[in-house]
């Protein structure tokens, strides 16, 4: 029993600390996803309030020795910051994707409005 409640009390310290490569790529998600646009709209901006969360909680977690929530915390921030980098990447996507639709649509519509270039005639003189 008192093995028990040893190997109990030490289990939350057994993980080792997040390493600065953790850290890193954390702060690098976050980073990515900031410059990218992603903190301006919707809903991407919501990931990257969250993985900044995360990564501050993280770095916090690490200086109190809680190892074990300080790496879930650190990698949950660099999981969110890429998906709100990704959900950025795809929403100017999409966007882009509906502008050149109704470019194309509206080419298609001039090009049925125009009369038909007769390459047989010459042009008409100026009078």
């Amino acid at each position: 029993m008192a093995l028990l409640t040893l190997v109990g009390c030490a289990s939350s310290n057994a993980y080792a600390p997040p390493t600065t490569t953790d850290i890193a790529a954390a702060e690098e998600a976050v980073a990515a996803a900031k410059k990218s646009g992603a903190a301006q709209g919707e809903p991407s901006a919501r990931y990257v309030q969250v993985a900044e969360e995360q990564l501050v909680n993280g770095k916090q977690l690490a200086q109190q020795g809680d190892n074990r929530n300080a790496v879930w915390s650190l990698a949950r921030a660099a999981a969110d910051g890429e998906l709100a980098y990704a959900l950025n990447r795809q929403m100017r996507a999409e966007s882009d994707a509906r502008r050149l639709e109704r470019q194309l649509a509206e080419t298609r519509r001039e090009s049925v409005t125009r009369p038909p270039v007769d390459s047989e005639q010459p042009p008409s003189a100026p009078q």
